[in-house]
């Protein structure tokens, strides 16, 4: 039995929750077969942890674990800002250290780009090296004139490796979107490859489900919960009988709980709040449940709307962002503001055959973000980087 091909892949946190999470998670599952993994990362994977959110199946010998003990780390972890970028920087300078001491063939990141000692795989979910965050992502040091682009300079010299290290490698997006901001930002090319959506789902149809849009994911500002109370109550005042149910883990500061909480409170008739769902029991929700909605603006991809859409929800999202891919580009269900949404879920409410329609287009799309889809080309990808290393054609 020949000898599996070493690989690095880096993380630098993998644990629930997160979409970067269950990609982490799932790329393990692609390669623990094929390749002798060591995961590079700040913190050790949360295994269990991933296996009961993400579905995996990841055994203790899967993977080694090279840990990078900095003793910058408590300095970091006590300081205001996440300084995100600093820490991926400083994580490559270890990896490049490790390389230096091993030998390994392939080198992987799931968390954006990577400098790398030679050409790797880095998997984006948003940009890095883009200078402008979305407006979601965007902390009060955002705002700082001038702060950023010196802060990025510093960061880049104490990493010992130019951004020209991020840009040679082969770069996959996990949207068009996302693709073509990072080609606006580079002038590099990338390639699409959609994050896995775990599970196997009941075809349940629509008209046997439970009249209630669903929201699903993480409880936080920029997912504009109070967005989608709006919309169900304007359309329960055009005489809907319909609910809403939020289902997903608070990821945010107390002020913010505190002011969802008491919104979730008022219209308790008609919210259902379910808070760290099992994901058995999230997967039962999702196919008890007609529609889906989800109000994020601008979103990189959209778990929760391909997740929702997977378990065969009829999904009504924010136009601006990944999303839209997901859904097909079906105008009927992608809104711009929350009048435009309620115009759009009442005229599906209203007209069981165009609910029909959008039904049977979506179920041609469910197939398209499965684990084992993401499995077989994230391993394509890596096979061919392999031949590249090794300085044959590939396979």
């Amino acid at each position: 039995m020949q000898p599996r091909p070493p690989l690095m892949l880096v993380h630098p946190r993998m644990g629930p929750p997160g979409g970067g999470e269950g990609v982490g998670a799932w790329a393990l599952m692609a390669l623990r077969e094929h390749y002798d993994v060591t995961v590079v990362c700040w913190q050790a994977p949360d295994r269990e942890g991933l296996n009961r959110h993400f579905g995996t199946d990841l055994q203790p010998g899967d993977y080694r674990v090279h840990e990078v003990a900095s003793r910058l780390n408590p300095v970091l972890d006590r300081l205001p800002t996440p300084l995100t970028f600093v820490r991926l920087l400083l994580l490559g300078r270890a990896c490049r250290a490790l390389a230096a001491r091993e030998r390994f063939d392939v080198f992987v990141s799931t968390a954006n780009e990577f400098a790398f000692p030679q050409r790797g795989i880095q998997y984006v979910h948003y940009p890095t090296l883009a200078e402008e965050r979305p407006e979601v992502d965007k902390r009060w040091f955002h705002r700082l004139p001038g702060v950023t682009g010196r802060y990025r300079s510093a960061a880049r010299l104490l990493a010992g490796a130019p951004t020209s290290h991020f840009t040679r490698n082969l770069t996959l997006v996990n949207s068009d979107f996302i693709g073509a901001l990072y080609r606006r930002l580079t002038g590099a090319p990338c390639e699409t490859l959609h994050p896995p959506i775990p599970g196997r789902y009941r075809d349940v149809p629509l008209a046997q489900r439970e009249l209630a849009l669903l929201c699903i994911g993480r409880i936080s500002a920029e997912k504009r919960l109070e967005h989608a109370v709006e919309v169900t109550r304007a359309l329960r005042d055009r005489g809907h009988r319909i609910g809403l149910r939020i289902a997903g883990s608070w990821d945010c500061g107390p002020q913010e709980r505190a002011r969802y909480q008491q919104l979730f409170e008022q219209h308790r008739g008609w919210i259902e709040l379910y808070e760290g769902l099992p994901r058995e029991a999230l997967v039962d929700l999702m196919q008890r449940t007609r529609f889906g909605l989800h109000c994020m603006e601008g979103e990189h991809f959209g778990m929760a709307v391909a997740e929702m859409q997977r378990a065969g929800c009829l999904v009504f999202a924010q136009g601006a962002g990944g999303p839209a891919q997901i859904l097909g580009e079906e105008q009927a269900l992608l809104w711009h503001d929350v009048a435009d949404a309620v115009a759009r879920i009442d005229a599906v409410l209203r007209d069981d055959a165009l609910c029909r329609a959008l039904e049977a287009r979506m179920q041609g799309r469910r197939e398209l973000f499965t684990e084992q889809r993401f499995m077989k080309e994230l391993r394509q990808h890596v096979e061919r980087m392999l031949a590249e290393a090794q300085g044959r054609p590939p396979g």
